[in-house]
């Protein structure tokens, strides 16, 4: 339901352009909720990026299945995409797709790009080899305690 906020004649420069700036500045609530969630998200993340790190380093010493996981990674990055993709580039990769999977798919409910995309699709299982259980339950805990919940601002939009 429509609320007039102003009324004005279109011959009244000064209280038109006043019109034309609120109704060009509005942003709706679930936007606004939006712009902060993503605001803090984007505040917190080199701290959740670092903890990601210190969760990969431990894989790649003590868990066979992400050590495995993550060479068969490296192999099909470097064919897709090129020889010069390293390590590093599939911890990046790993991280990007562990911070945003979820916010993608609140926002694209519908899409099946995780599971179509090869290169998604292995990420996705190189995370399941050790981002699981205690681990995904405490980092997601600590995202929602830290306000990088964005989640509920995505669904809105």
């Amino acid at each position: 339901m429509a609320v007039e906020i102003l009324h004005c004649s279109v011959e009244n420069a000064k209280a038109l352009q006043k019109l034309l700036d609120q109704f060009f500045s509005y942003e709706s609530p679930e936007i606004e909720n939006f712009r902060v969630a993503r605001d803090k998200f984007l505040s917190e993340l080199p701290k959740v990026a670092e903890a990601l790190s210190a969760l990969f380093k431990a894989a790649y010493q003590d868990n066979k299945k992400f050590q495995q996981g993550a060479a068969n990674s490296l192999l099909l990055c470097k064919r897709a995409i090129g020889k010069r993709v390293d390590a590093s580039h599939i911890d990046e990769m790993l991280i990007q797709h562990i911070l945003t999977g979820q916010i993608f798919q609140a926002v694209f409910p519908d899409s099946n790009f995780h599971e179509e995309n090869h290169l998604a699709k292995a990420i996705g299982e190189l995370e399941k080899s050790f981002f699981f259980g205690e681990t995904h339950k405490n980092l997601l805990k600590r995202l929602a305690d830290s306000g990088l919940d964005i989640l509920d601002p995505c669904t809105g939009i």
